[in-house]
């Protein structure tokens, strides 16, 4: 969650930096937002139908590894249609996984009792990276340079880390519990 958040919020720091160092217009931003809105909007939900029946680890490595490249995407300097086609896969990237990584797998993971800590945890990374994001993503404009090739290298860390934190067996959003030994308990009849 930390990871994929760290790159995912590069649109609203790095991206505004990277339209403004080419000599482009506030517009361009927003319509790369706008972009952004409506391959979600169209997407999103059929995309989610599709996802929820598949095993949630491929789902979240490839959606953050769509966004990740999406966001590598907009490093060279390929003017507006380059910065459309970045847009265009980190938003596909984020209708594919965010409705699993950000929400339903932290809330199916784990036992029902359990829940609100796995909620609470999910949210509390999602919320650190969203902080440190920006920050981050700021100072290495100005240290490293206008650049954001650096995106491709945090996939290299975001979509492993993404496997590797979520629950291995669980399927899709329906949060079947798929392993006999991750059932919870049945109550006893009374």
């Amino acid at each position: 969650m930390l990871t994929s958040t760290l790159v995912y919020v590069q649109y609203l720091s790095a991206l505004p930096l990277a339209v403004r160092d080419r000599g482009l217009s506030p517009t361009v931003y927003a319509a790369l937002i706008t972009v952004n809105g409506l391959v979600v909007v169209a997407f999103q939900l059929p995309v989610t139908r599709f996802t929820q029946r598949c095993r949630v680890r491929p789902v979240v490595a490839l959606g953050t590894a769509l966004t990740c490249l999406g966001m590598a995407l907009y490093g060279p300097s390929w003017g507006v249609p380059g910065l459309v086609t970045g847009t265009v896969v980190r938003s596909f990237g984020e209708a594919v996984s965010a409705p699993t990584l950000f929400l339903a797998h932290p809330a199916q993971a784990g036992p029902p009792e359990l829940r609100g800590r796995y909620l609470g945890a999910a949210n509390a990374m999602y919320g650190l990276g969203a902080s440190l994001g920006p920050v981050l993503a700021v100072a290495a404009w100005g240290h490293v340079g206008a650049s954001l090739w650096w995106s491709a290298v945090a996939g290299v860390v975001a979509v492993p880390a993404a496997w590797a934190g979520v629950r291995p067996g669980v399927r899709g959003m329906r949060g079947e519990w798929t392993r006999a030994a991750d059932k919870p308990p049945t109550p006893a009849p009374s």
